[in-house]
């Protein structure tokens, strides 16, 4: 008898292991995924700005882990002629969907399979609610062409911005709280985009 109630708990924790291992795998996918893409934001920065004549400055030391909870800008990206003053901002998972308003708002949307019908192909989605964007202080530098940048990294599945009149750059999605939105590709592509026509104008 005793064995028999032995056998039955470990097989209730068994299965509550296995539970919990199953509640736990997406988030700690989650938090793998988002150390990947920061790594090779970090990377992808360095080599961008030593091939281009940009200077790099971390403005604190975990500052490509920086999050949208964080208060203040995460680094400068500094040309010469044109500095950029980047906040980083984080999204969950592969399938979420951002959505920036008019109004000063975000919401997110995340796509994913209930635990309960973990074998099927069918997606539901998950909204949360309307949220202030943070206010990160983010100033332009005096004297200076500055433009403040959100960095959307790791970039969500589909990203909904306002476009304001004078909120279009080359690669912004839009323009948010008086800061251009980018991802990390679009963000060097208009960073060399724009070096490059400098030292084409200066070389005719």
């Amino acid at each position: 008898m005793k064995q028999e109630i032995m056998y039955a708990l470990r097989g209730i924790t068994n299965i509550l292991a296995i539970a919990a291992a199953l509640y736990l795998l997406p988030r700690f996918i989650r938090v793998l995924r988002f150390l990947y893409k920061r790594i090779s934001l970090y990377i992808r920065l360095k080599i961008h700005c030593a091939r281009n004549g940009y200077a790099l400055r971390p403005a604190h030391p975990l500052w490509c882990f920086g999050t949208k909870n964080g208060s203040v800008c995460d680094f400068i990206v500094d040309g010469g002629d044109i500095v950029y003053t980047v906040k980083l901002w984080n999204t969950l998972g592969i399938k979420e969907e951002l959505t920036f308003t008019e109004d000063g708002m975000y919401s997110s949307r995340i796509h994913t399979r209930p635990p309960a019908r973990i074998w099927s192909v069918i997606w539901y989605s998950k909204e949360t609610e309307r949220t202030p964007i943070p206010d990160y202080g983010i100033h332009l530098l005096s004297g200076r062409k500055t433009v403040p940048v959100l960095l959307i990294n790791p970039a969500p599945f589909e990203l909904n911005c306002p476009y304001g009149k004078n909120s279009y750059l080359p690669g912004s999605s839009g323009l948010v709280s008086g800061m251009h939105v980018y991802s990390l590709h679009a963000f060097l592509t208009c960073a060399l985009e724009a070096k490059s026509a400098g030292a084409s104008h200066a070389d005719a």
